[in-house]
């Protein structure tokens, strides 16, 4: 009988939401041609926890996934020590060589404010992200450089706290409203940030687009039944899970991988920004 190898997962998010789901459908079926089980670890733990807590060593697994921040830089550079082969998904760990698959998230926020700005917008609000993970990081740097790109000016008052959370965006966008700032359009880090931004916006009696235009990322099931349609970046997360496998094989197989994988996003245009 075959050895049955174990790659472990270890997941940033409860599992079950849409985002993971599409992400193991890219990876199990690449992993089981060469007999690897995939198993998967929740290191969400429902919030209760400062700093995930892998129950792993070395000699339980051929190779480790992480997603996000799913596992401490001490964990992960402790196991590259010992020769786990490692891939991160959407986290870059500086000063490894460890490799990292993750969605174009300079490239998809940039895009995504330059729609904004050809819809005629100037005073575009950022809904920012957690600004301690690569995705917050980059989707923020996208919306600064786009509005530089089109000569305009970055007002700090419309950059708000969204940490990837609608409650936090709610308040966030709420608290924008009651002090009076203008502005016509907004980008949310995600489409947690945007629709919470959204639910703030209309229950100040405003209309989304006419009032303000708004456009998230990552196009969760939410964005597609929110009223209006919230239009969105794609990223391709199947692909993502795929090309995560890839890389995971080869590292096993012994060949050098390196370095970061940005996979595409895409513009989804629905009636959020007043495209329809």
């Amino acid at each position: 009988m075959a050895h049955l190898g174990r790659i472990v997962i270890s997941l940033e998010q409860p599992l079950g939401g849409t985002w993971d789901h599409q992400i193991l459908r890219g990876l199990q079926p690449v992993l089981q041609e060469r007999d690897f089980a995939l198993i998967t670890h929740d290191a969400s733990y429902n919030g209760t926890r400062a700093e995930p807590d892998v129950p792993f060593t070395a000699q339980d697994m051929d190779g480790l996934i992480v997603d996000g921040h799913a596992a401490t830089e001490v964990y992960l550079r402790g196991l590259r020590r010992a020769g786990v082969p490692i891939v991160l998904m959407g986290r870059i760990l500086p000063d490894s060589d460890i490799p990292t698959v993750m969605p174009d998230n300079f490239a998809g926020s940039h895009q995504a404010v330059t729609h904004l700005i050809e819809h005629g917008h100037k005073r575009i609000v950022l809904v920012a992200g957690d600004p301690t993970t690569d995705d917050g990081r980059l989707r923020e740097q996208g919306y600064r450089v786009a509005l530089k790109d089109a000569g305009i000016e970055i007002d700090p008052a419309l950059i708000v706290r969204g940490d990837f959370h609608p409650e936090i965006a709610f308040d966030s966008v709420d608290q924008l409203l009651r002090k009076k700032v203008p502005f016509t359009a907004l980008f949310g880090a995600d489409d947690d940030c945007a629709l919470g931004a959204m639910r703030a916006i209309q229950q100040w009696g405003k209309n989304v687009p006419k009032d303000v235009a708004i456009v998230g990322f990552n196009d969760l099931p939410e964005a597609y039944i929110s009223r209006p349609s919230l239009t969105t970046m794609r990223p391709y997360l199947r692909d993502l899970g795929e090309r995560t496998a890839r890389i995971m094989l080869a590292l096993i197989d012994g060949k050098p991988m390196s370095g970061t994988v940005l996979l595409p996003v895409e513009l989804i245009r629905r009636k959020s920004c007043g495209c329809i």
